[in-house]
């Protein structure tokens, strides 16, 4: 990686490159033994880090080894709870975000004719994330959050409200359904097999060029049939 691209950015840094541009196994070490510097962790003096359940944090064998060496407990939020308990994104990332479009728009202004490029991105991050990272911002996460002060009612059931729309139906009203469509098969004659309406037209033609047309309309529910060793009788429609 070309040493100007970290031009300006906040003092402490450390900068990882990645092809698919998303954090990995490594590269959370690399972040993870930068924590256990700036944290203070150590054997006797423990650090609680909270963490989402990506692979990386949870299926990371340096770095749980590498926590119980130092002293640091990690803990993970459940599943799909990050947007009320992870801090950096109830309480960081929007004044990080709004304070970035204002340091772009403030370079754009100052440099009339050009455009933000990678080696940019340093500087004007760095602008913007020391405006964002306060101490009253994070104050303010861990209240939202409900970490702390402990807040054991951060959820109320309108959080859950989007869940119902998958919820599985309960046994007994399947169990009532069930029994209903039984019912109604056991309503059936023997033999006999719903169908529909069907209206069909005959047409019979007499040995004098007579045409004559009737309608016959067949039953909705079919009488009941038997079985017989005979084969059924044929009638004819019309004799021609």
């Amino acid at each position: 990686m070309k040493p100007e691209l970290l031009d300006h950015a906040p003092p402490g840094n450390t900068a990882v490159c990645n092809l698919r541009g998303w954090i990995t196994s490594e590269i959370f070490l690399t972040w993870f033994k930068n924590f256990i510097k700036f944290s203070g962790a150590t054997p006797t003096n423990h650090v609680l880090l909270l963490l989402d359940g990506h692979v990386s944090h949870t299926q990371n064998l340096e770095v749980i080894d590498l926590a119980r060496e130092n002293g640091v407990i990690i803990l993970c939020f459940p599943p799909h709870c990050t947007h009320k308990m992870q801090l950096v994104d109830v309480a960081f990332m929007k004044p990080l975000s709004t304070y970035y479009d204002h340091a772009v728009i403030g370079w754009l202004r100052s440099h009339l004719g050009h455009v933000v490029t990678v080696f940019q991105i340093s500087e004007i991050f760095g602008n913007a994330y020391v405006q964002a990272a306060t101490m009253s911002t994070a104050n303010n996460g861990f209240r939202k959050c409900g970490i702390w002060p402990y807040n054991h009612n951060n959820f109320t059931d309108s959080d859950f409200i989007s869940a119902e729309a998958t919820n599985i139906q309960n046994i007994a009203d399947s169990s009532k359904v069930k029994q209903q469509r039984v019912s109604e098969a056991e309503g059936l004659q023997p033999g006999a097999v719903p169908c529909l309406s069907l209206t069909t037209t005959v047409t019979t033609v007499s040995s004098t060029a007579t045409i004559t047309s009737h309608t016959e309309t067949l039953a909705t529910e079919p009488e009941v049939t038997t079985t017989s060793s005979t084969p059924p009788r044929t009638e004819l429609i019309a004799e021609c």
